[in-house]
């Protein structure tokens, strides 16, 4: 893949992109980590998909915004910067709380996406609490941990004070509130060992989306995209065919 950059209202994102030419199929990442975990998959795809991989502001190697951007300030620069590299409508792939920037992404600009595959979506009404969600992603840690030494290192890029204000604007996020206005077909996939994304949980996000549809993966744990990618490649194929 090449890594490219480009400016776009002042800010500089850094992306990687590969494949074919076409409509491009958009990863994006979680909470602190980067778009590096999302590699593993875009290489997957990218024998019959063109891929994008932006590191979202203030994560990883793009730039950091003049303020701290909470989730529908991320959705709006995400539209912009889609609108500045690749013809849309775009199909979008995210993971964890970059199901919640693509959400309202999905609704501010209904324009640009196509269509969307989340992956392990966060965060449960039932486990909204900081100690909760930190428990779990310590196990989480233990079910995928060639994630670790990629968290650490993109959670010292990031650092504390971003970190943690992220990781409460996911919290205080309500996403069960805009899913019934999300047009866009889309894919719910949960891993049968996923410990931040019940089963109850991923089916109430399915059954809540006017178009949506869930399918769980056997064995799989909640970073999808980087643990299994050839499994999750062929769930993006089949449901963006």
């Amino acid at each position: 893949m090449t890594e490219q950059r480009v400016d776009v209202n002042g800010i500089s994102w850094f992306f990687r992109e590969g494949g074919p030419a076409g409509r491009p199929v958009v990863l994006i990442h979680g909470a602190v980590v980067s778009g590096h975990y999302m590699l593993p998959t875009a290489r997957a795809l990218m024998s019959t998909h063109r891929v994008l991989v932006p590191d979202l502001p203030g994560f990883g190697r793009s730039g950091r915004p003049p303020t701290r951007w909470g989730i529908e300030a991320l959705a709006d620069g995400l539209a912009d910067w889609i609108a500045a590299v690749a013809p849309a409508p775009v199909d979008v792939v995210a993971n964890s709380y970059g199901c919640q920037i693509t959400a309202a992404l999905a609704i501010r600009h209904p324009s640009l996406v196509r269509s969307m595959v989340w992956v392990g979506p966060t965060i449960e009404p039932v486990r909204r609490r900081p100690g909760s969600m930190l428990a779990r992603l310590f196990l989480d840690a233990f079910l995928e941990p060639g994630m670790v030494p990629i968290f650490l290192r993109d959670f010292a890029r990031a650092g504390l004070r971003q970190s943690l204000w992220t990781f409460r604007a996911a919290l205080r996020d309500t996403p069960e509130t805009r899913l019934p206005q999300i047009g866009q077909p889309t894919l719910v996939l949960r891993g049968e060992r996923d410990p931040l994304v019940s089963n109850a949980w991923a089916a109430q996000v399915a059954a809540l989306l006017p178009d949506g549809r869930l399918r769980v993966l056997p064995g799989a744990a909640h970073a999808i995209n980087f643990s299994v990618p050839a499994m999750l490649a062929a769930e993006v194929r089949r449901f963006m065919a």
